[in-house]
Order: C-alpha cells, then structure tokens, then sequence
C-alpha cells in the first residue's frame, strides 16, 4: 500500500508540474522497474534458488529433500488468487513502470 501512495503523490505531484517530482519519479520507477524483474526472477527460478541453498546447508535431512515437491506443496497452499493477483502485479508494475518512464522522457 505504501508503494500505491507514494505513486499517487508523485502523479498528483507531476500533474501540478513540479519538475522536482519528476526526478523522484526518474527514480522511483526506476527502482521499482528493477524490483519487479528481480521479483520475477525469484518467481521462477524458486527451485533452483532453494536447491542451492539447501545443497549448502550442513544439515544432511535438508540437503536429502526434494525442493521441487516443497514448492509445489507451499504454492499448492496459496488460495486460489493469490498466483494471478502476484501476477497481475508484477505485470502491471513493470509496464505501469515503463509507460511512465516513457511519458517523463516525452515530457
């Protein structure tokens, strides 16, 4: 939610025509199209993240598990919306991201 404020101030902020909130905009876009891309990253590359990690721990129980069946079991026990609602978050941020970094260059 915070994020949501904060976009909606920096627009509010830009519509007015501060040219100061449009470098915090430069900014806060920026990282926010960065943040998604890792996110997405870590969405699916999450077995190999937690293999490796695991393969590394001294714990011989941990290393011994099958990491793809875990994950299937924990993503199994989001509700029903959770995966497109991550979804449609991920792609909204990224291309919300992109379309204002586009207007703030054509401005």
């Amino acid at each position: 939610m915070s994020v949501a404020v904060i976009l909606t101030l920096l627009a509010s902020l830009n519509l007015a025509g501060n040219g100061a909130d449009q470098i915090a905009s430069w900014i806060f876009q920026s990282l926010l199209l960065v943040d998604g891309g890792l996110i997405i990253d870590d969405q699916v590359f999450t077995v190999r993240y937690v293999e490796t990690a695991f393969t590394k721990s001294a714990d011989a129980e941990l290393r011994g598990l099958d990491v793809s069946a875990l994950v299937r079991a924990a993503r199994a026990a989001f509700s029903g919306w959770f995966h497109p609602g991550v979804n449609t978050r991920l792609i909204l941020t990224t291309v919300g991201s992109l379309l204002v970094i586009l207007l703030l260059a054509l401005s």
